[in-house]
């Protein structure tokens, strides 16, 4: 069985739920919003007041109790997806305000697993988010120090630990490990490449140089320091022969065995089209074909966009694009609502059937967006007025509202 089909079952004995828009939401964010960050199951933004609000499982929340209270309700234990048992978890179901207790002001924020917070002061902050995490007796809720005088300006991070990008173009990574301690030295990605943009996941990374051209790479296990770890190899060229001005992995693998050609993956070339690989039995590469995966390295499709495209962001099993006008397209699984559209066709599993779309549609209920992400079953955009709007997966209220069932996107509002 394709590993994609074995998540969807599990989703279905998890009984997942998908956002739904229940109430007339006013407001939003009083200030304009400069991130979104998606972890699997909490988001964050981050406002021009350099303020953090965070929703979802309030594992992410230094400071805020893992127990019920105000804005704060408990669930029932559910299986995270890829983990070995069940664990009990408390949600946010809307923002509240997070209070890293660093010094300086956020410069960038990100999330996967964990939490990651560059500073002004050229400090980078590490904190749990999955609850169960702590060990040792340490506080979930504290945020500490992983790294700092690096002249980092730009944080990605995966599900093992983090890679920032600085000014003149050199990068590092830092992997965690299980126990959640760090490695004590952040290690520099090699290859002498002057990087624009870095994308990380599982064992496989893609560097975007300064001439627009992709390099993959890969982490290797090194044994040679007191606690084994991984570190970033030497990244090679990569095809298509095309020049390009971003690119996205799926951030959900934690496994540093899964093959490269297995991981969702799209860039867009510097004419605006978007080229994707990795998974298909879904339509994942978004270019009108149902298929397996050939070969033992990524074979990049060019996805069926109606415009040319600004970004794009991969998920775990859907892949969403917005386009330069600030339309948002969506294809993929459509399994817990993820493409925020009701797809014409529908795909055959064993012993299920799921929507989904092997093309791009739009996402038409939502308004024009400036800034878009994608998680393993959930996406977020934010619209030309700064208000923030989330679909899919709301297991963890990761769409900022109660755990309800549904489709289309739902504002959140702080």
């Amino acid at each position: 069985m394709p590993k994609s089909v074995a998540l969807l079952v599990l989703f279905v004995v998890l009984g997942l739920t998908a956002c739904v828009d229940k109430s007339a939401a006013v407001g939003g964010f009083g200030t304009p919003v400069q991130q979104i960050a998606l972890g699997h199951e909490s988001a964050c933004v981050r406002d021009a007041s350099n303020e953090l609000w965070c929703w979802g499982a309030s594992g992410i929340f230094p400071g805020v109790p893992v127990a019920a209270g105000p804005g704060v309700d408990c669930v029932s234990p559910f299986v995270e997806l890829g983990g070995g048992g069940g664990f009990g978890t408390c949600v946010a179901p809307g923002p509240l305000p997070v209070d890293l207790g660093v010094s300086g002001n956020l410069v960038d924020v990100v999330v996967s697993n964990r939490g990651y917070a560059l500073t002004s002061e050229d400090e980078i902050y590490v904190w749990p988010v999955r609850i169960d995490g702590c060990v040792g007796g340490q506080e979930c809720t504290e945020a500490r120090r992983a790294a700092s005088g690096l002249g980092i300006t730009d944080l990605v991070a995966y599900q093992g630990g983090w890679c920032g990008l600085t000014a003149v173009g050199t990068g590092y990574c830092q992997y965690l490990l299980a126990n959640d301690s760090t490695h004590p030295t952040p290690d520099p990605i090699p290859g002498g490449h002057v990087i624009k943009a870095l994308a990380t996941a599982g064992a496989t990374y893609f560097v975007l140089d300064d001439t627009g051209h992709l390099w993959q790479g890969s982490f290797r296990r090194d044994t040679s320091a007191s606690s084994e770890h991984y570190v970033p190899a030497t990244a090679l060229p990569w095809l298509p022969d095309e020049t390009f001005t971003a690119v996205s992995l799926s951030n959900r693998f934690a496994a540093f065995d899964t093959p490269p050609a297995n991981i969702p993956g799209c860039a867009v070339s510097t004419t605006g089209a978007v080229w994707c690989w990795g998974w298909n039995d879904l339509g994942q590469h978004g270019d009108g074909t149902f298929g397996p995966i050939s070969g033992g390295v990524p074979v990049p499709s060019k996805v069926l966009l109606p415009a040319p495209a600004a970004e794009v962001s991969v998920g775990l099993l859907h892949t969403c694009a917005r386009s330069e006008d600030g339309r948002v397209f969506c294809w993929g699984s459509n399994f817990i609502g993820e493409l925020g559209y009701t797809p014409s066709s529908t795909c055959s599993l064993p012993g299920l059937t799921i929507g989904c779309s092997a093309t791009p549609a739009e996402v038409t209920s939502l308004p024009p967006s400036r800034r878009l992400h994608v998680s393993s079953h959930y996406s977020c955009a934010e619209a030309m007025d700064g208000s923030i709007r989330c679909w899919g997966t709301n297991a963890s209220a990761q769409c900022g509202r109660a755990r309800v069932s549904g489709s289309p996107p739902v504002r959140v509002d702080r």
